[in-house]
């Protein structure tokens, strides 16, 4: 779940995974470079859309970039230069409208100068505006498909072309960018958590943090964000209020048809209902339309994201070391029983072992404020140089 496989990332992992009684936050705080941390952890926020994780982080940084992404970070800075975004995006928009109401006048005057130099005002401007590129290029790329290659010899150089237009305007739609872990609230079920893929325009939503109705792993929803999309195409926008407009940063808000997962306790009956999937500014949510649940979905910070996976793995785990406990109890033969029995010294009793979820080190920190510092504070140097020891091994040998 990690977008940056370094060996600081798998460190932490390693740590999340095998500390039970010790808090992130606690091995941060003896840290080497505690300092630098600090620094860094100050500019986190749970609605940033990239996530900065603790300590240092080789992926960042002029000194650590290959020439490929030195080259592929000034293709995309080129990229995103050429089209407008944000509030130049909406003020463009406004202006072709202003100026396709003009060129209607023109028409009905029959002033073909003025009806040249508008209609030439408008393409300079449409250039501009990623969806309505990427539009013309999937037409054109579908007209193409229609044309034999007998009757035009340079189709696959024309293909080319257009596909290039087509991604690089793709790639400059917030809703194409979605990609990687949202946090979002399911009513009953509390906060689940989930990650965007995307299968051409289709973006779809598998759950990483399951439920007792649709488990992890499951689809959650999905839907076509395709221009060409003729049912989406049809939804009108949705205009907000001033206030709310002052909220989301957006006027209006683009809806598209999707399809929601439902199901009853234990994944049975499951099936797929009709949705609508609804962009914000830097938000989305999805709507079940049977049953009304509306879910908004935010970028979770790297807290929340490690809190809710170590819920997860522990679950997992414990279900996972009830599996082989069971499994070891079933190939057990009569011998063995009767010798464990009379030594149960002997015995290895390695079921239900799995990492402390959120609550239980709630808990545990509970306990330890109240107990004497005294005798509190040998154990927690102890276990805190044990651990920065393991992870300084883990990053040397890296």
């Amino acid at each position: 779940f990690f977008p940056c496989n370094t060996p600081t990332m798998a460190a932490l992992r390693a740590f999340v995974i095998l500390l039970s009684g010790l808090s992130v936050s606690a091995f941060i705080a003896h840290h080497p470079q505690h300092d630098a941390i600090q620094r860094r952890t100050s500019t986190v926020g749970s609605s940033s859309n990239t996530a900065t994780f603790y300590g240092s982080d080789p992926c960042n940084g002029e000194h650590s970039m290959s020439s490929q992404r030195k080259e592929r970070l000034a293709r995309e800075k080129s990229i995103q230069k050429r089209f407008a975004a944000g509030n130049e995006l909406k003020n463009l928009r406004s202006d072709v409208e202003h100026l396709r109401e003009n060129l209607k006048y023109a028409e009905s005057m029959n002033d073909e100068a003025r009806i040249n130099d508008l209609m030439q005002a408008i393409a300079k401007r449409e250039s501009r505006d990623p969806d309505r590129v990427y539009t013309k290029a999937l037409t054109v790329l579908a007209q193409l498909q229609k044309i034999a290659l007998s009757k035009m010899p340079d189709k696959e150089a024309f293909k080319e072309r257009w596909t290039k237009v087509a991604t690089e305007a793709r790639s400059c739609l917030p809703r194409f960018r979605l990609e990687g872990l949202w946090i979002g609230s399911y009513g009953d079920q509390g906060y689940e958590m989930i990650n965007v893929t995307y299968s051409g325009d289709t973006l779809i939503a598998r759950k990483v943090t399951g439920d007792k109705s649709v488990p992890r792993g499951s689809v959650s929803f999905k839907t076509n964000l395709s221009p060409l999309n003729q049912v989406s195409s049809k939804l009108s926008q949705i205009s907000l209020s001033s206030e709310s407009a002052s909220k989301w940063g957006i006027a209006k808000l683009s809806r598209y048809v999707g399809e929601g997962k439902i199901a009853k306790d234990g994944y049975t009956d499951s099936k797929f209902v009709d949705g609508q999937f609804v962009m914000f500014e830097n938000h989305f949510s999805f709507v079940w339309l049977p049953t009304r649940r509306h879910v908004i979905f935010g970028r979770p910070s790297p807290e929340v994201t490690l809190r809710m996976l170590r819920d997860t793995i522990s679950k997992e785990d414990e279900v996972e070391n009830m599996r082989d406990h069971l499994e070891r109890c079933m190939d057990m033969d009569m011998t063995t029983c009767i010798a464990r029995a009379q030594c149960p010294s002997q015995s290895q009793n390695t079921a239900f072992r799995r990492i402390s979820r959120e609550k239980e080190l709630k808990e545990l920190e509970e306990k330890e404020r109240v107990k004497e510092p005294a005798a509190i504070g040998f154990a927690n140097v102890f276990n805190v140089n044990k651990w920065r020891t393991y992870i300084d091994e883990v990053l040397n040998s890296k």
